[in-house]
C-alpha cells in the first residue's frame, strides 16, 4: 500500500520536474518575428570597413548589400527625430590590429592572410563610406570576427538592458554567424537582415537551414516594417510581456 502511494508520488514529481512550464509572460511558442522592435533593441553593424569590403570582389550582391544596409541604417537613424525620447543603441564594429600583428597568434588559420595582404593595420582602413559612426551611435574595435569577443559588445547591451539584437554586416560566414551563437548562448532575441549582409562565399545554407535554429532571419522590407512608427518609451516594456 505504501509503497504504491510512494510510486504515485514519484511519478507525479518526475511528471512536474520535466514538464516545460510556460507562463502568461514568456509562451514556450511565442515568435518575436513579428513583434515590433522596441526600446530594449539595439541595432548592430558589423565590419563595414574598407578593407573589408574592398576585399570582396564587385558583384551585383555587393552593390544590393551597400544599398540595403545604407537604406536600413538611414531607417534606424531616423527613428533619432522622429522619437524624441528615444535614441536607438546602433554600433558600428571596427576589426583592427596593431602594427605586426601582435594579436594574432600563429595557430589561428582563419586570420593567417591579413599577414599577407597588410589589412586592418593603423590607418589602413577606415569605415566605408557611407557608415561612419555619428556622435550619438558607438564605434568599438573588435580582434575577431565574433563582435562580443573582448570588446565592448555585451558591456553596451547590458547597460542599457538589451535584450533584442539586430544584426547586419560583412562575412555572414564568419562575423555574423560568430556573432549570433555568443548572442544566442546569452538568451538574446536576434534578427539577421538578410538583404544587409555580404559574403564571398554561398551563405545560402545559413540563411535556409542554420540560422532560423537560434535567429529570425528577415528581410530588409520586414526590418524597417518592424521599426517603432510611433513615439517610444525608453522605460516601456522590452517586448517580452506578452499576456
Amino acid at each position: 500500500m505504501h509503497s504504491s502511494i510512494l510510486l504515485a508520488l514519484g511519478a507525479v514529481v518526475s511528471a512536474i520536474a520535466y514538464t516545460p512550464i510556460s507562463t502568461s509572460r514568456t509562451p514556450l511558442d511565442y515568435n518575436f518575428a513579428n513583434v515590433p522592435f522596441d526600446s530594449h533593441t539595439a541595432y548592430f553593424f558589423l565590419d563595414y570597413i574598407e578593407g573589408v569590403i574592398d576585399a570582396i570582389p564587385d558583384t551585383a550582391n555587393k552593390t544590393s548589400f551597400l544599398n540595403a544596409s545604407s537604406t536600413f541604417l538611414s531607417a534606424v537613424r531616423k527613428l533619432h527625430t522622429s522619437n524624441a525620447s528615444y535614441l536607438p543603441i546602433t554600433g558600428f564594429s571596427q576589426i583592427a590590429f596593431s602594427y605586426g600583428y601582435p594579436e594574432l597568434s600563429p595557430y589561428n588559420k582563419a586570420f593567417q592572410h591579413l599577414i599577407s595582404l597588410n589589412l586592418l593595420q593603423p590607418n589602413t582602413s577606415g569605415f566605408y563610406a557611407g557608415f561612419e559612426p555619428l556622435a550619438n551611435e558607438f564605434p568599438f574595435i573588435k580582434r575577431r570576427y565574433d563582435a562580443s569577443y573582448n570588446s565592448e559588445f555585451f558591456t553596451l547591451l547590458d547597460s542599457h538592458n538589451v535584450r533584442r539584437v539586430v544584426l547586419s554586416g560583412v562575412r555572414t560566414s564568419g562575423v555574423i554567424i560568430s556573432t549570433m551563437r555568443s548572442l544566442s548562448d546569452r538568451d538574446y532575441v536576434i534578427h539577421i537582415v538578410q538583404d544587409a549582409c555580404l559574403d564571398s562565399v554561398d551563405s545560402t545554407f545559413l540563411f535556409e537551414t542554420y540560422f532560423p535554429t537560434q535567429a529570425y532571419v528577415i528581410s530588409l522590407e520586414e526590418a524597417i516594417a518592424l521599426l517603432p512608427k510611433g513615439p517610444v518609451d525608453p522605460k516601456g516594456q522590452s517586448g517580452f510581456n506578452v499576456s
